[in-house]
């Protein structure tokens, strides 16, 4: 129950995707629930749970309007050979069996999920607020979206005026979510390449070849995947971050803004912006701190190694 009153005004705000349970935080340790939609998938970091779960599946459908539920696993407990055939990963704990991606709503701009097989629950749904930020400042701008997956980031940009996006991602069904992802939103507004183009590549590479090319942007996001997995990667984390915030910096435009994100749980607040900041410095530019972001109220964190999400934003001057 304090979950639910915990996010209670989401609905309200135009969203029906969302983290229902964020484990140890709400109380319920290795275990995670998402809502997308009338579709609830949870995932599940511990083997415990397999004894509870016709438990779980009555209290789900008591306390919440939804028609099926989807079982998803850590990769480490899958890869452990200890989930019976029963309960195997993508497996459903009841309703109507997932045909196709399932469509829900974030701040009202719509996208789809694959609850069976995307990464994660489907989408990454932590950075809604850092998403709601960038489209109340993409007005008139060109954006460069760096990691871009499938496209949250360019979909709120494009909801919130911006002329021009450009997506940088190596993985090409991300790329091809993310069309469809405009699609769905944007259902009755084409996309000439002038204003919407991708282009399948390393991040650190494809920034360098903008750099070469003197490409410039008004609005550069960065929001890699974890650089540090584990507790020994830490520094080479932070050296990749810094060399990142420098690559962005450089093909950001005097007066544009850069944000940057980090999901590494394994790297503190304090040394990520560190590191950003070094970087934006070591591009040779000067910069002015915007803000620093954190975790959105469906997400919350009761202890530090729990505030994996960090973000920044910051005016190149």
């Amino acid at each position: 129950n304090k979950a639910m009153i915990l996010r209670t005004s989401l609905l309200a705000e135009g969203t029906t995707g969302y983290r229902v349970i964020n484990g140890e935080n709400d109380g319920f340790p290795g275990l995670v629930l998402d809502l997308y939609g009338k579709t609830i998938v949870l995932k599940l970091y511990t083997i415990a749970w397999t004894s509870y779960l016709d438990v779980l599946i009555m209290l789900f459908k008591k306390k919440l309007s939804v028609e099926r539920c989807v079982l998803r696993w850590s990769r480490k407990v899958a890869e452990s050979k200890k989930v019976s055939k029963k309960y195997g990963e993508g497996c459903l704990l009841f309703g109507e069996k997932v045909k196709e991606p399932v469509c829900f709503k974030e701040n009202g701009i719509n996208f789809e999920a694959d609850v069976i097989s995307g990464q994660k629950t489907g989408f990454f749904l932590d950075q809604r607020n850092n998403r709601q930020t960038i489209r109340s400042i993409s007005q008139g701008k060109s954006v460069l979206n760096v990691f871009s997956y499938t496209g949250a980031f360019s979909a709120y940009a494009f909801a919130g005026g911006a002329v021009s996006v450009l997506e940088i991602d190596s993985n090409s069904r991300a790329l091809m979510a993310s069309r469809k992802n405009l699609r769905l939103h944007f259902q009755n507004r084409n996309f000439p390449t002038k204003e919407f183009s991708q282009i399948k590549a390393d991040g650190f590479e494809a920034l360098s070849e903008l750099d070469l090319n003197n490409q410039k942007y008004d609005l550069v996001i960065l929001d890699p995947p974890a650089f540090a997995k584990r507790k020994n990667q830490k520094n080479t984390a932070l050296n990749a971050y810094m060399k990142l915030a420098r690559a962005g910096a450089k093909v950001t435009k005097k007066g544009g803004i850069l944000f940057a994100a980090s999901c590494s749980v394994h790297v503190t607040k304090s040394s990520f912006f560190e590191s950003v900041f070094l970087g934006i410095r070591s591009a040779g530019c000067r910069f002015e701190e915007i803000s620093r972001t954190g975790h959105a109220k469906d997400h919350p964190s009761i202890f530090r190694e729990g505030e994996y999400l960090k973000g920044v934003f910051c005016e190149v001057v």
